[in-house]
Parts: C-alpha cells; structure tokens; sequence
C-alpha cells in the first residue's frame, strides 16, 4: 500500500510537469484510473485501468499520459532499488 501511495505522488509530481494545455485531461484520464482501482490500492491495477480508458482520449493526451506514467513508475522503481 505504502508503495501504490509513493506512486500516486509521484504521479502527481509528474502530471505538474506536463504541459499546461493537456494537464487538465491527464489529470482527469488519471482520476478514472485511481477511481476504477480503489480498493484493490495496487500500481499494477491503477496501469490496467489506465490501458483501458486511455483510449477514450485524444493522442496528444495519451501519449504525454504514458510518459508521465512511465516517469512515476521510473521513480518508483529507484525508491524500491535504493
């Protein structure tokens, strides 16, 4: 649990670096994820959801979604390493 709530921070911290005209979309795209995932509480069931209901938005959004993602996800994996 402690690491799927590192990783929605992290995910947080990555969705304010994104670009200002799409931020608003990832974080709604996002806010599904973690919607469907409760209370399961898990990163691999927030990326699943994720697959699944990106589809419903633009490429642009998709796409700087899946690097925010894969950024929080790059965090998340050096936390677990260190």
């Amino acid at each position: 649990m402690n690491d799927y709530i590192n990783f929605l921070k992290a995910l947080d911290r990555e969705i304010e670096k994104s670009s200002p005209e799409h931020r608003e979309q990832i974080k709604i795209l996002f806010l599904q994820a973690w919607y469907n995932t409760f209370p399961n509480n898990s990163i691999a069931q927030f990326m699943e959801n994720f697959k699944k209901i990106r589809y419903k938005f633009s490429r642009e959004i998709r796409y700087e979604a899946a690097k925010v993602s894969g950024r929080a996800l790059n965090h998340i994996s050096q936390e677990v390493k260190a």
